[in-house]
């Protein structure tokens, strides 16, 4: 028997993987929801997204472990249309169609040809595996984001380009990442596809457990590793033997429960993986104030401090999450912003944002502001190497996954999860 500590994307993963090579599996989760950062809630007939928003197909992993679950249906494309706001006027583009990116008015001729040598130079050189550790720390090299594509693509590009695809999902300034992830980002972006879970991402985590012991509200407070095993300890004082344990939380977490297993320099080494902490606003309206709007997805461009990073905009047309007539808006802050504006500050921002970019004339909504410290795994240069050291020092019986030991994202989790479930698995 083996122990899972987490229920979000990596721990889910993991437990599947343990599960399907014939083992027993005992999944605990603090909390009384599975999901982690990939969460569904449910608000009055509304579906919100507590973290992730969408999935992608180069997450070649999850889709892999949703197909043999069963839950090959679970998935839908999704071909959002995004609106890159100036403060003036949105300009449609497509992120799984580059060649809309050459209509925008603010590229000059230069630009495009950049852009049009630049992805070609991309797709045909050597990039690491944006999800793969290993992979990742090959081509880190200690440049940040923003200079290397700055230099690469130019400012222009840099800010209509890069910051509207790279800030809304790490909630933090390009200069805090490494170069990496952009790099197998860009060499893969001209087959870029988008998919919505069904039922909301919070269905991912369901179908990868279906069939496991999941024990919700049981927190674990200790774990003891000796010869003849694991020794895993919950908060009401069952103890549980187990042959080997993935500790799926984040990094403060796992180095609080792996304490008194790993050397002090490990347990040091995770507590200094860094996170981004983030606020979202969810706006509500029982009766959609524009259904005319084809926008799923709103991105301030332009230079200088973006407070609030995107919107997200759904109605009942394009996702079941939303009931019939009615619509959605969820709307993204910075980590800086996150920590400098009260709740009621937030609201009022993303109310202001709705109202410039989609139209003035709507009631009150039902408005919720969903916050977390660590929100989203910040990649510095250096980091990916770090983690792939952090992760190799782990002792026998015991291994780690999360997405901070790569950057954020569901793939990122899972491909953890289902890497610390073979370590076990091969002894």
């Amino acid at each position: 028997m083996f122990a899972v500590v987490g229920g979000g994307a990596a721990g889910s993963a993991a437990a599947f993987v343990l599960k399907r090579a014939g083992h027993d599996v005992v999944l605990f989760e603090a909390s009384d929801s599975l999901g982690g950062r990939t969460r569904t809630v449910q608000r009055d007939g509304f579906g919100v997204e507590v973290g992730a928003i969408y999935m992608l197909n180069s997450y070649a992993k999850c889709i892999e472990l949703l197909n043999d679950s069963g839950a090959q249906n679970l998935l839908e494309p999704w071909s959002p249309l995004a609106g890159l706001w100036d403060g003036r006027s949105l300009h449609p583009v497509q992120y799984d169609y580059m060649p809309s990116f050459f209509k925008m008015p603010m590229l000059t001729l230069r630009d495009k040809a950049r852009l049009t040598v630049r992805a070609a130079q991309s797709i045909l050189s050597p990039a690491p595996e944006p999800f793969e550790t290993d992979s990742l720390a090959q081509f880190d090299k200690g440049e940040n984001m923003e200079a290397w594509a700055r230099r690469r693509l130019g400012d222009p590009l840099f800010e209509c380009l890069v910051r509207p695809l790279i800030e809304p999902s790490f909630g933090t300034d390009c200069r805090e990442l490494s170069v990496p992830y952009l790099q197998g980002v860009m060499k893969r972006a001209h087959r870029a596809k988008f998919f919505l879970p069904r039922e909301g991402m919070g269905s991912v985590c369901c179908a990868l457990t279906r069939g496991i012991d999941v024990r919700l509200g049981a927190e674990v407070t200790g774990i003891e590793s000796g010869r003849d095993g694991v020794k895993i300890v919950t908060a009401d004082a069952s103890v549980l033997h187990v042959e080997g344990v993935v500790v799926a939380t984040d990094a403060r977490r796992a180095a609080e429960l792996l304490e008194t297993v790993l050397e002090p320099a490990t347990v040091q080494a995770l507590n200094s993986a860094r996170y981004a902490s983030m606020a979202h606003v969810n706006l509500r309206w029982r009766r959609n104030p524009w259904p005319g709007n084809k926008f799923e997805m709103i991105l301030p461009i332009g230079i200088g401090p973006r407070p609030l990073l995107g919107t997200i905009v759904k109605s009942s047309a394009s996702s079941r999450l939303v009931p019939p007539g009615a619509c959605m808006t969820n709307s993204y802050f910075s980590s800086t912003a996150t920590q400098d504006l009260t709740d009621d500050e937030l609201i009022d921002t993303a109310l202001r944002h709705v109202a410039e970019t989609l139209g003035k004339d709507f009631p009150e909504p039902e408005a919720e502001v969903f916050t977390s410290d660590r929100a989203l795994a910040i990649c510095p240069p250096g980091h990916y190497c770090a983690m792939k050291q952090l992760r190799d020092t782990m002792p026998a019986r015991v291994a780690i996954a999360g997405d901070y030991l790569a950057h954020l994202g569901v793939e990122t989790a899972v491909v953890s999860g289902d890497r610390a479930a073979r370590r076990l698995l091969s002894g």
